[in-house]
């Protein structure tokens, strides 16, 4: 229940007869013939208005609104881009299985009666009920969801892993692997090539003292973190945002590229930096520029 008195006279569309947020998402639920709005909890206060709304219109018709739990990480704030890794992307290049990362979600604010938390998809449907979602906002336990795959895994039948991990191996390096055939004599040394991916860089002292003792090394990482920390996680972006920071601090791209490489594949030469960077990913990445900031 709302006081009306609580309300303020919001607007419903603009100068030019546009409609606003409000309007035309009554008109689109009442368009589409929605009966029930299950969305974030966040949008609660926008039911009152929307009722008025409806009232307006002349609609007899019932809506049932329901508000989930927020999505938060272990600091309790909520999950977005800036906060916490949430792009389906990173959990497919980590290795998680769908069906894993699926029946995980799916607990999130709510949970079966029988306590039976790993189970197919067409139970937890079945078992579902929206009035048993809990109302505290649901914590994303990246350890609970590692737990979960796991046993995802080992359900499967050997051929089937066998499969899936030729799938994922491939998925990952296959069109990268073009950028090491002229660098390779025998293949014996494609995985030395591409070690850095799998693993964190080692403490290379000969690449470290040569690269990082320079005196922009510290201001080239800090600069490069936040360039990279929201733009498009593609080797031609992630190329002319570096670029853009050489410039800044008068600094070919050449020589923008060394710490940036040894931070995060720990040599000072090597396969093609930006589809390196790429390939690894976002949050792999700022975490090794992290690292090798820490330890300037």
């Amino acid at each position: 229940e709302f006081e009306n008195s609580v309300l303020e006279d919001f607007v419903i569309r603009r100068r030019d007869g546009s409609p606003l947020f409000l309007l035309a998402n009554v008109v689109d639920d009442l368009d589409m013939g929605v009966t029930h709005v299950i969305r974030g909890e966040d949008m609660v206060n926008n039911v009152p208005k929307q009722l008025l709304l409806l009232r307006a219109l002349g609609v007899e018709r019932e809506f049932t609104y329901a508000h989930l739990p927020l999505l938060v990480d272990d600091r309790r704030r909520k999950l977005s881009k800036r906060f916490g890794d949430v792009a389906i992307e990173s959990y497919r290049s980590k290795g998680f299985l769908a069906p894993a990362l699926l029946n995980y979600i799916a607990l999130l604010g709510w949970g079966p009666a029988d306590g039976v938390e790993i189970r197919p998809i067409a139970e937890i449907v079945e078992q579902f009920r929206l009035q048993d979602v809990n109302r505290s906002s649901a914590f994303f336990d990246v350890k609970k969801l590692t737990s979960f795959n796991a046993e995802y895994i080992r359900s499967l039948e050997p051929g089937a892993f066998v499969q899936l991990a030729r799938a994922h191996y491939l998925g990952q390096t296959e069109g990268y692997v073009r950028h090491l055939q002229h660098r390779s004599q025998v293949l014996g040394d494609v995985p030395g090539l591409i070690d850095w991916l799998y693993n964190d860089p080692a403490e290379v002292v000969t690449a470290w003292q040569k690269v990082m003792a320079s005196p922009d090394a510290a201001a080239l990482l800090d600069r490069s973190m936040e360039a990279f920390a929201e733009c498009p996680w593609e080797a031609a972006e992630l190329h002319a945002r570096l670029a853009e920071v050489g410039e800044g601090m008068s600094l070919k791209l050449g020589k923008a590229q060394g710490p940036i490489r040894v931070a995060v594949m720990g040599q000072s030469a090597g396969p093609p930096l930006f589809e390196s960077l790429e390939l690894l990913g976002r949050e792999r990445t700022l975490a090794r520029l992290r690292a090798a900031r820490a330890r300037l």
